[in-house]
C-alpha cells in the first residue's frame, strides 16, 4: 500500500492506494490549511483502514510547482513519516499528476497558478497504460503566451488550477472553450500515488528530495488572489473504501 498526498494548491489531497487501486481518498479545501491538517489527517486515514504506517510500501508526495508554503509543508510531513517508519519516499510532479487524469492519447497542458496573469504549465501526453510522457518541460507562462500555443494546436487541451483561475482570460485571448477542461481542477493524491516509482529506503535520498518551485514563491506573491480562486472550487470531503 502507498500513502499519497499533494499540497501544491490550496486544496489538500490525500489517498491510500493498493496496487494502484484507491482504498481511501479525501480532499480538504479552504479555509482549512495543510499545515494544520497534516499529519493528523494522514494518520486518521490509515487508522480508518486498519493500516499501520509500517505496513506501507512507501509514501508518494506531489513536488509542485505550486504554493510555496503548501509544498514545504507537504514535503516536510512526507519526509517525517517516511523517516520515522523507514519507508521509501517518491516525489511526483503535481502537473504530471493532473495530466494523468486528462484525456489519454491527447496532448494536455497541465496548469497551476503562479500569480495574476501567469501560470505554471507543462505539456504532457498520457497513455492508456497509465504512463505520462513529458512533451514540453514545466515553466512559467503568461496567459496570452500559452493561449497562443493552444490556438495553434486545436487538438491540444488544457486543464488544472491555472485554467480554473484564468478561464475567462484564455477565452478572451481567443482560445475555444472546448479546449479548456473543467476536470481536474487540482492535482489528486490518487494520481500522485499511481505515478510514484518507489525504490528502497535511502535516508540521504529522502532528505535530498526538494520541491519544484520553478520561480521564486510565485503562488504566495498574491495569496488573497490564490485563496479566492481556491475557495471558488467545489471541494467535497470524500472517502472511498
Amino acid at each position: 500500500m502507498v500513502l499519497a498526498l499533494d499540497s501544491s494548491t490550496w486544496v489538500l489531497s490525500l489517498a491510500l492506494l493498493h496496487e494502484g487501486q484507491v482504498l481511501s481518498a479525501r480532499c480538504f479545501g479552504p479555509p482549512q490549511r495543510s499545515s494544520v491538517l497534516l499529519p493528523e489527517a494522514a494518520f486518521e486515514m490509515l487508522e480508518k483502514q486498519g493500516v499501520e504506517a509500517a505496513q506501507l510500501q512507501g509514501i508518494a508526495v506531489g513536488l509542485g510547482p505550486g504554493s510555496f508554503t503548501g509544498l514545504r509543508v507537504g514535503l516536510s510531513v512526507a519526509k517525517a513519516l517516511a523517516y520515522a517508519a523507514s519507508l521509501p519516499l517518491a516525489g511526483v510532479s503535481s502537473l504530471k499528476a493532473q495530466a494523468l487524469e486528462g484525456p489519454p492519447g491527447q496532448p494536455v497542458w497541465a496548469t497551476g497558478v503562479f500569480r495574476r496573469g501567469e501560470v505554471f504549465a507543462g505539456l504532457f501526453l498520457s497513455t492508456p497504460e497509465g504512463e505520462v510522457q513529458t512533451l514540453e518541460a514545466e515553466r512559467v507562462w503568461g496567459v496570452a503566451e500559452l493561449a497562443g500555443r493552444l490556438k495553434a494546436s486545436p487538438r491540444t487541451v488544457a486543464l488544472g488550477f491555472g485554467i480554473h483561475s484564468f478561464r475567462e482570460a484564455f477565452v478572451a485571448e481567443g482560445v475555444p472553450p472546448g479546449q479548456l477542461l473543467d476536470f481536474p481542477s487540482w492535482p489528486s493524491a490518487a494520481a500522485i500515488g499511481r505515478l510514484a516509482r518507489l525504490g528502497p529506503f535511502e535516508k540521504e535520498a529522502l532528505f535530498a528530495l526538494a520541491p519544484s518551485y520553478l520561480r521564486g514563491s510565485g503562488a504566495e506573491e498574491n495569496p488573497r488572489f490564490a485563496q479566492e480562486k481556491a475557495q471558488s472550487l467545489t471541494v467535497k470531503k470524500e472517502e472511498a473504501s
